[in-house]
């Protein structure tokens, strides 16, 4: 596939004549691709101006095109459902991302939950979706209900611990990190640095050890962020260093 804004450009000459649906969804697509959300819904508009019958693949690349105006999105939906369409998985996962972008975590929850009532079986990429809207908007409680039912990920925990950081529930936080073994899943990086960052909200040294400790057993590499966050945690160079050695440890 031809990359950026040359992909848009190359979509455009094929409009020259009657060009087919799969080429007007390609423009729209190529546009969104290149972050030029106005020119894909300028297509969308040309496309409804010659009389041509959009589709589900045309009102998600629009969504695509730009996200986190959730209400434009809302709007495409109603329209697939009212033209008899029928929305699949990738539209609604557009649409519930478009809503966690735009930090609307209830609608985003109540999108998800609609989903069975519209004949479509969540996947785990809408599923993630939305326990991220909660993230993103400190909704800790019900991030950590989403990710402790259900097809939960190492995506799914990720984003629940960020949401207990954002909601000052470091003890909830950690639970989280300890039971991914029992799931037979592996803490990763992110994850691991939220769970610090929480500790270090809440003053808890020495849980703070723990986690690094985890990065050791479990293997997982850390990065610029977790000893940024451990120095925030250790508020003494004494255990600053303590924390760094551990991590040097896993690292060398």
């Amino acid at each position: 596939m031809i990359p950026g804004g040359f992909a848009y450009k190359a979509a455009l000459e094929k409009f020259q004549g009657n060009a087919p649906l799969r080429a007007w969804n390609a423009g729209i697509s190529a546009a969104s691709k290149s972050r030029r959300w106005e020119r894909g819904l300028g297509l969308a508009e040309a496309l409804r101006q010659a009389a041509l019958q959009a589709s589900v693949v045309t009102h998600t690349a629009v969504i695509n095109a730009r996200p986190g105006r959730w209400r434009c999105a809302s709007l495409l939906i109603g329209r697939i459902r009212r033209s008899g369409l029928q929305l699949d998985l990738i539209a609604l996962g557009a649409f519930v991302a478009s809503l966690e972008k735009g930090f609307q975590w209830r609608r985003a929850l109540h999108r998800f939950g609609l989903a069975t009532c519209w004949g479509l079986t969540p996947d785990r990429i809408l599923y993630n979706s939305a326990i991220s809207a909660c993230e993103k908007c400190g909704a800790w409680s019900t991030a950590v209900a989403l990710a402790t039912t259900g097809m939960a990920d190492v995506v799914s925990f990720t984003a629940a611990i960020s949401a207990c950081e954002k909601g000052g529930r470091w003890r909830v936080g950690i639970s989280l990190l300890r039971a991914l073994p029992a799931r037979f899943l592996r803490p990763g990086v992110i994850g691991c640095n939220a769970a610090i960052s929480a500790c270090d909200k809440g003053g808890a040294w020495a849980h703070v050890m723990s986690i690094v400790r985890t990065f050791v057993k479990r293997d997982v590499a850390p990065d610029i962020i977790s000893h940024t966050a451990c120095f925030g945690a250790a508020r003494s160079w004494e255990r600053a260093m303590l924390l760094l050695s551990l991590l040097f440890s896993r690292s060398l």
